[in-house]
């Protein structure tokens, strides 16, 4: 019979139950936990922002060139109306 890959989470499931149960590493998986957590969100955090500040640089980059195709229409007009 062949044997099923053992995922990540079995894997670590399995290692937490071999280990000695001392309070000093479960404090430890407490605070790892912790900062996973706060990671995770800084994170997201970072990724939102990443997102808002890529949508406002399109936006001027809109703005712009539209400012700019208006000021080169202008000056192609008057260079006609001036022949």
């Amino acid at each position: 019979m062949r044997k099923q890959p053992q995922t990540g989470i079995t894997i670590r499931s399995e290692l937490n139950n071999k280990m000695p149960i001392n309070p000093q590493i479960t404090d430890l998986s407490i605070v790892v936990a912790q900062l996973n957590s706060k990671l995770q969100n800084k994170l997201k955090l970072l990724t939102k922002m990443a997102i808002k500040n890529e949508y406002q640089i399109a936006k001027r980059r809109k703005k712009l060139t539209k400012y700019f195709f208006e000021i080169c229409k202008s000056r192609t007009l008057l260079k006609q109306q001036d022949s």
